[in-house]
């Protein structure tokens, strides 16, 4: 186990509550970025992420590129692999929704991409669910 791993842990977990009402979160070189983008991206995974609210989406979707960012800033060889960050395999850099989006604007962007991708897959899934 790694010095600090444990604190890592706690302030993980601190930012998802943060991220969850809305709040920005501010990401440090420190961080040990690949940890957190995957944290980050679990409040995402399922039908929790039906249940967030477009300010704690945007919120979330801003802060993992932000990671993403100073991970691929720090690591280049990252960029040939988004499957190291939680992208999908054989998926290309900028097919990774968190990589190639450059600062507040495009993030915010991204994010309101994001929201109405998940819309349109949550009235897929209900039509399907309960038929025609």
């Amino acid at each position: 186990v790694e010095p600090g791993a444990g604190m890592e842990t706690i302030a993980i977990a601190e930012e998802n509550e943060m991220l969850l009402e809305g709040q920005q979160v501010e990401v440090i070189w420190t961080d040990d970025h690949e940890r957190h983008i995957k944290a980050h991206k679990a409040l995402l995974d399922g039908r929790r992420r039906m249940q967030i609210s477009p300010d704690a989406l945007t919120a979330i979707m801003i802060h993992m590129t932000e990671h993403n960012e100073q991970l691929v800033a720090s690591e280049p060889e990252m960029a040939a692999d988004p499957a190291a960050t939680g992208g999908p395999p054989g998926s290309a850099p900028d097919a990774n929704p968190v990589v190639g989006v450059a600062g507040p604007n495009g993030a915010m962007q991204q994010a309101e991409s994001t929201i109405e991708d998940a819309d349109a897959a949550a009235s897929a899934m209900t039509s399907r669910d309960t038929g025609p």
